[in-house]
């Protein structure tokens, strides 16, 4: 669990599409060298993203990954159900996890969707087809399938960004709020943020190894600002044009490529530098 050197014990928060995933066609392999550094120094490597839980286990089964995972931008915190630590006093079992639930269910998050479509011309997950979400982000069939299957968020798509003060004005006004990810805006919870999540593992990391720790995260848009803002070593990855979205966060480290490929590099460079 710790690292085999006299530092303190890191942890690695990581998005992934468009960070530790490429932006087009969802590889990884770029980033293998460091993913197997990690796992030799037994290094927790924490997923925090947009994405569903569904996806992101069939992501952490190719990787051999049994570390927590946080899903759909901080709505739930999935940890073994034997998990070691012992502090999870507000987890519920859930097929298999421990779930600490940060977000609001999906059926009272698709509710008010539904509400805003009557003022808005807006397209959420809930309203496509399995073809329509592959076609608008490259996924097989199996992938959107699963991309679909919602626990805390709705992924939507206006047809005029014109309206998204005005929506995400309304949604805060009923408890709801609208951030952007790298392909979607998303409908989630007023209280949940990637950062609340990421300090609350980092916080359960602590207890259980009895000492600080290093943060260290790496993500790639504004939707992954809150991670970023509250880990000692933020990452940020450029899109695959080379340029990076505007980020305002001390010390951000930004990665010299796109994709898998700057993951791995920035990652590396940060794991050098504290050794």
């Amino acid at each position: 669990m710790f690292r085999k050197n006299k530092t303190l014990p890191v942890v690695i928060f990581t998005d992934l599409d468009g960070t530790l995933l490429n932006y087009y066609d969802y590889s990884y392999r770029d980033a293998l060298p460091i993913i197997a550094r990690i796992r030799e120094q037994s290094i927790p490597l924490i997923i925090c993203t947009s994405k569903t839980r569904h996806e992101v286990l069939d992501f952490r089964k190719e990787l051999n990954i049994e570390d927590p995972f946080i899903t759909e931008n901080g709505g739930g915190i999935f940890f073994q159900k034997n998990h070691e630590h012992e502090v999870f006093n507000e987890s519920d079992y859930y097929e298999g996890y421990r779930l600490i639930r940060l977000g609001k269910y999906y059926s009272e998050i698709r509710a008010f969707f539904i509400e805003l479509k009557k003022s808005f011309a807006i397209t959420g997950f809930g309203d496509m087809g399995v073809s329509a979400i592959q076609n608008l982000t490259g996924l097989s069939m199996d992938q959107a399938t699963k991309a679909k299957r919602r626990e805390f968020t709705e992924p939507f798509i206006f047809e005029s960004e014109q309206d998204v003060f005005l929506v995400d004005q309304m949604a805060r006004q009923k408890g709801f709020k609208v951030v952007q990810g790298g392909r979607f805006y998303h409908l989630i919870g007023s209280e949940q943020d990637k950062s609340v999540a990421v300090e609350r593992v980092i916080q359960i990391y602590e207890n259980m190894f009895q000492s600080k720790i290093i943060s260290i995260g790496a993500g790639d848009s504004m939707n992954d600002y809150g991670m970023l803002k509250v880990v000692q070593y933020p990452v940020f990855i450029p899109h695959p044009d080379g340029k990076f979205e505007s980020m305002d966060i001390p010390n951000l480290i930004k990665a010299p490529y796109a994709g898998s490929k700057g993951w791995n590099a920035a990652i590396e460079m940060v794991l050098n530098s504290i050794k």
